[in-house]
């Protein structure tokens, strides 16, 4: 969306037109288009306003009138789709677009997003070990902190497209296999990687109930 035309501008753009230049004038003068010396100046005209619009949100949003309710539901449920909000309001015998519902939300600043936390941190013996955690951090050493991470590689993240002339392939290579995971395990350390080791597959357990075969790199 382009950004409005400072006030003072339009002001001395509309002053030199009622001063006696033409619009063509003008428009040359101040480095701005023809068309927009000519709206300007019939706003003034019509108006007396020199000032632009407000840019931005739903003004005329055929949900101006459910504003309160629309807010308060989204407090009390935050995860609600657009189209179960659209539900919602077709219930209350509001029928509007996907669109408007978006809408209504931008302009409120209102965006759809959520993290997710562990639903044990609520149990008491769970919130009262980490209360716990939290207080002894400050004491630990760390150079004694080892942190487990693992990442994954796998050759279907390999790109299968990409672009030629027509009548030509774009070819190209990646390992051979049948499409398999890897996942590194490692341990983090102040200063060092420490017993990092390969897991052909993902990690954790199969649905047949065996690990995945792992080949340490010491």
């Amino acid at each position: 969306m382009a950004r409005p035309y400072l006030g003072d501008l339009r002001e001395r753009v509309v002053r030199a037109v009622e001063g006696g230049l033409s619009r063509r004038r003008v428009a040359a003068v101040f480095g701005v288009e023809i068309a927009t010396v000519i709206d300007w100046v019939a706003v003034w005209r019509e108006s007396g306003r020199l000032c632009a619009k407000p840019m931005g949100g739903d003004h005329n949003s055929r949900l101006k009138d459910e504003r309160a309710w629309l807010l308060a539901r989204i407090a009390a449920a935050p995860d609600l789709t657009l189209e179960e909000i659209r539900a919602e309001l077709a219930a209350r015998g509001i029928r509007v677009g996907y669109g408007t519902v978006w809408r209504f939300f931008a302009s409120e600043g209102i965006s759809f997003k959520k993290i997710v936390h562990a639903s044990e941190q609520e149990r008491p013996d769970v919130a009262e070990a980490r209360a716990a955690w939290k207080e002894e951090q400050p004491a630990l050493d760390p150079a004694r902190l080892v942190f487990i991470d693992e990442t994954g590689t796998s050759t279907a993240m390999a790109r299968l497209r990409g672009r030629a002339k027509r009548g030509h392939r774009v070819v190209g290579r990646v390992p051979w296999g049948h499409w398999k995971t890897m996942t590194f395990v490692a341990g983090l350390r102040q200063g060092a990687i420490t017993a990092p080791f390969v897991i052909f597959g993902p990690a954790g357990i199969g649905l047949d109930g065996k690990r995945p075969r792992a080949a340490f790199l010491w």
